[in-house]
């Protein structure tokens, strides 16, 4: 019966290719599970101690959270992203799974992840854009936290973390940590 539920999944997921034979899949149940066995792909998780919008009480409590990952040649970005997702943390959710088909692409190249708090209503295509656009200043802005120059680049949108990935091997985990608008937050993102 797994033998004949891995060939559906797997029929199902080669008629559902993508141009570069690239594609990101959630894990929304688990039947999903077996593909993290698979030698061509990553799994990546997103998970949060401390939701960046937890105090206010005005705020929602919940964490719409943009996760891209680009090809960094050069110190640029010149390409749409490699991995694309946007995803709804809760506190009685603190964790999201992707499963990403095509890692032997990124296997020893550089890499630069964005992990973005979305507070407004442009989807991951509209912030891709303007990441591609600023990613410059917005990576000096972050280091620096001028949250002003943010702001001024994407909007209302917050930049939770920004990590340049040299030379990507998996079993890499990324913690992002700080405070923003008095409101602690913690994330980690693990690669596998």
């Amino acid at each position: 019966m797994k033998i004949a539920l891995f060939v559906l999944i797997t029929l199902c997921l080669l008629s559902c290719k993508t141009s570069k034979e690239r594609s990101v899949i959630k894990k929304n149940y688990e039947t999903l599970h077996s593909l993290a066995t698979l030698s061509d792909s990553l799994t990546i998780i997103v998970q949060s101690s401390n939701l960046s919008e937890d105090v206010s009480t005005l705020s929602s409590n919940d964490d719409e959270i943009a996760l891209l990952i680009y090809s960094y040649i050069d110190s640029s970005i010149s390409a749409p992203p490699l991995i694309s997702d946007q995803f709804i943390l809760k506190k009685n959710k603190l964790s999201e799974t992707i499963y990403y088909k095509g890692i032997k692409d990124l296997i020893n190249k550089d890499l630069i992840l964005f992990l973005i708090e979305i507070d407004s209503e442009k989807k991951v295509a509209d912030i891709d854009h303007l990441i591609r656009k600023n990613y410059r200043e917005l990576q000096k802005a972050f280091v620096s936290k001028n949250y002003l120059e943010i702001e001024k680049q994407i909007g209302d949108d917050d930049i939770l973390g920004i990590k340049i990935l040299q030379n990507f091997k998996p079993s890499l985990s990324i913690g992002f940590s700080d405070i923003y608008r008095m409101d602690k937050y913690d994330y980690e993102v693990i690669l596998k």
